[in-house]
This record gives structure tokens, sequence and C-alpha cells, in this order.
């Protein structure tokens, strides 16, 4: 009976710990329509080689199609992908995030963390190849290189 109730306090304990954290991360769901329409856009970093890995010009639309551009001058895309977004929300200081996979040109699926600033210039993605079933856990400027991890930094033109 003393097992039986001191258990069930447990239990509760770590439900309350649960829910507290995810109170205080800030972290606030956004719908999927809201995040599409912030991250619409074009977006460059010529400081880029230009390059599969790295294009200059990442262009977001709410259809659901990204389009990349290995320079930022040039006419038609270079690769296009068809984005879903998973989840998005809102972080306590306003950044935007989303979960996204995507399928690329030629098949190659992607697991992608994205995050659009509060001012909605700057637009950060942390990128890991589908066949890992995982996304990235945070923006990160500097990825393991182990796991795969790309990051990509770009700005609203």
């Amino acid at each position: 009976m003393i097992s039986r109730m001191l258990v069930s306090i447990i239990i509760f304990v770590l439900a309350l710990l649960i829910v507290a954290g995810s109170c205080t991360t800030g972290k606030k769901i956004i719908s999927v329509n809201n995040a599409i329409k912030d991250f619409e856009g074009i977006f460059v970093n010529t400081e880029y080689p230009g390059s599969l890995r790295y294009p200059q010009k990442i262009v977001i639309t709410s259809d659901g199609r990204v389009g990349t551009w290995f320079q930022a001058t040039q006419k038609n895309f270079s690769d296009s992908a068809e984005y879903k977004i998973v989840e998005s929300w809102r972080d306590s200081k306003g950044n935007i995030y989303c979960k996204v996979d995507a399928i690329w040109g030629g098949g190659l699926g992607t697991n992608e963390l994205w995050r659009l600033d509060k001012a909605r210039i700057t637009f950060e993605r942390n990128y890991i190849y589908a066949v890992h079933e995982e996304y990235p856990t945070e923006i990160n400027p500097n990825p393991e290189a182990s796991i795969a991890v790309y990051y990509m930094i770009y700005y609203r033109q």
C-alpha cells in the first residue's frame, strides 16, 4: 500500500517537472500557415562560393517549394525541393523555428531546422540527410562534422 502511494507520488512529481520544464523553454507553438508566411521570400549570401551545398540564393515559396541558385545573379535556379513543415514555434526572443522535411531534385531527402530572426531578415538553417531519421536539435553555426549536419545563413533580399 505504501509502495503504491510512493510510486504515485513519484509519477506525479515527474509529471510536474515535465510540465514546468516545458513552460520555461519559451517555446510557443505557431501554425504552419503563419510560419510559411514569415519564411516566404528571397534570401541571399554572396559570401558563399556558389555550390550545391552552399548556394548563394534561396527562394522559399508558400506553395511548399524551395529553389536554390548557385550564383545570386543567375536567371534559372540550380536545384529545387518540395518542403513540408513538420512543426513550427516561436521562442521567447521572437525567433521563428520550423522542423522541415525536404525532397530535393533527384530524390535526396533532408531533415532541416530553420530559424528566422525576430526582424524576419536573417534566415538560418541546419540540415542533415534524411537517412539519419532525425532533425538537427538547434541552430548551430559550427555543427559537428561527424554527424553530417550542415549550416547556412542568408539575409532577406
